[in-house]
């Protein structure tokens, strides 16, 4: 893993670690910035395969 552009290198996972925590897990949050800087989040499930993830936007009502 090439961790030269983490901000937080102290808060990097190792693979294993970083596995662990997607199988717990049945969504997330993808955090980003627009373009004028103003940040944003979208939540997303996911499901791992082996080292394949797929990544889908939850349906809004």
């Amino acid at each position: 893993m090439d961790d030269t552009t983490l901000r937080r290198k102290d808060r990097a996972l190792d693979r294993e670690a970083a596995l662990h925590a997607l199988d717990e897990s049945l969504w997330g949050t993808l955090s980003m910035c627009a373009p004028d800087g103003m940040p944003y989040g979208c939540a997303l499930h996911f499901v791992r395969d082996g080292d394949a993830c797929t990544f889908t936007l939850p349906k809004l009502a």
